[in-house]
């Protein structure tokens, strides 16, 4: 018997060991009397922490993890400065956005680094690229070795409402700077659209290109246009001064901006609502000429669905998109509804089930999301009203906090003509600026989560 006893207490040991501490998972988390939130941007740092950038009348951004209480928030006072996107790159984040001098708009892009958030005596280094009014999307790539690194970024943005700007900049290098100028560590790269009819949507970076998702019209026809530009293999490189492949798509059409995530090795997916039906396109292409695959989802019959962002969870291999929904019904109970995440799974991209499946928050708006590092659940930024909100949830889990539903999908096979080109960029100095920023502590209690 006693034998018995410890050979079962030697297997639940071993047990425990094999799948670990339980930890609650799925949550939601939000202030109760901070009202900083009308938009925000969520990225995650690891697998229980996030930044999450909040913008009302001013901009703070949140440093959450599941060990800091209350959390530490960083307030933009002294300026005027607001984010529209952001990447984190090791201990640091990249930015665009744009500040407000007076009634007139001025681009930002900089880099804040994590590793002082909290110490009181922070400063932010930006950028100020007079030139353009906005920069709106941005994403972040390296070039080099184990001795010798580069760190670029590329953003799309604006010079009036449509965004008709392309800017690459080289953000550090390590390597002494020429002595003469211009130097390419001081100076962006920069296109302007001449074309009326162009717009830049996103940027994402797979293992060889930096593709920008277009949208254009030939002849008066819209197409999707994807700019393939080859990373660079050489130090100090221009990136927009490299060939273009482009892969262009007449069917399906994009009515709203078409974004861009990047899965794996030259992978990547395109979201945009269609431009003829009341459905949303997921594109599923291979850098720099292949469309593999289109997940055409259904709206309901009242209404249609605008993507709002897209992410891609390597653990899981799951594409999830963010969305809201546009009811044309003269009815009340569509006057509030909530945002709603639809999971893109691999049984849906083989078309091994019948409905896909997404998640929601009723009562809540969501803003943005971000797939956890090193784990298959993802996290979501929204508000209560003008409240903060940070939601945690899988792809495959509905037990207390999200709601679930169904979505009715097909699938496509549709075809892209490839061509090759090349463009004719500027180089301009932006000028270089620092500012402090506020740090403040609120409350960001839990308030759902898995236990029952």
């Amino acid at each position: 018997m006693k034998a018995t006893i410890i050979k079962k207490a030697l297997v639940a040991l071993l047990l425990l060991c094999v799948t670990g501490p339980i930890q609650a998972q799925e949550l939601i988390r939000g202030a109760i009397d901070y009202l900083i939130c009308d938009t925000s941007i969520i990225r995650t740092i690891g697998e229980d922490s996030v930044l999450i950038y909040n913008k009302n009348n001013t901009s703070s951004i949140m440093l959450v993890t599941s060990s800091l209480a209350p959390v530490p928030t960083r307030y933009f006072d002294s300026v005027i400065l607001f984010v529209n996107d952001f990447e984190v790159v090791g201990n640091g984040i990249y930015y665009c956005g744009y500040k407000l001098d007076g009634e007139r708009k001025k681009a930002v892009f900089g880099f804040l680094s994590l590793s002082r958030f909290t110490s009181s005596d922070s400063i932010i280094k930006y950028y100020e690229l007079d030139t353009c009014t906005e920069l709106r999307k941005l994403d972040f790539y390296s070039y080099g070795d184990m001795i010798y690194k580069e760190g670029h970024i590329v953003m799309t943005g604006t010079t009036g409402t449509r965004s008709d700007v392309l800017v690459h900049k080289i953000m550090y290098a390590t390597v002494p700077e020429p002595p003469m100028p211009p130097s390419p560590l001081s100076v962006c790269d920069i296109y302007f659209s001449q074309n009326k009819e162009e717009s830049f949507d996103d940027v994402a970076v797979t293992k060889d290109y930096v593709v920008v998702s277009t949208r254009n019209k030939v002849s008066g026809i819209p197409i999707v246009d994807f700019w393939h530009f080859d990373r660079p293999t050489m130090t100090l490189m221009s990136l927009l001064s490299s060939n273009i492949h482009h892969l262009r798509l007449g069917s399906p059409s994009a009515e709203t901006p078409v974004f861009l995530e990047h899965t794996v090795g030259n992978d990547y997916a395109a979201v945009f609502k269609n431009g003829v039906f009341s459905r949303m396109d997921v594109l599923l292409l291979t850098a720099p000429n292949n469309i593999n695959r289109c997940v055409e989802i259904f709206g309901d019959e009242a209404g249609t669905i605008i993507p709002i962002e897209i992410k891609y969870n390597t653990r899981s291999s799951v594409t999830d998109i963010l969305a809201r929904t546009i009811y044309y019904r003269d009815n009340p109970e569509y006057q509030f509804v909530p945002m709603q995440i639809f999971h893109v799974t691999p049984a849906v991209i083989s078309n091994l089930v019948s409905w896909g499946e997404g998640s929601m928050y009723q009562d809540h708006f969501l803003w943005s999301l971000d797939p956890a590092k090193g784990s298959p659940w993802f996290f979501a930024s929204g508000g209560d009203g003008l409240l903060p909100n940070l939601f945690k949830y899988k792809h495959d889990q509905w037990e207390r906090c999200p709601e679930h539903f169904h979505y009715k999908f097909e699938i496509g096979n549709p075809k892209g003509e490839p061509d090759n080109e090349t463009i004719e960029c500027q180089w301009i100095e932006p000028v270089s600026l620092t500012t402090k920023y506020r740090l403040h502590k609120i409350p960001f209690p839990i308030q759902c989560n898995e236990e029952k």
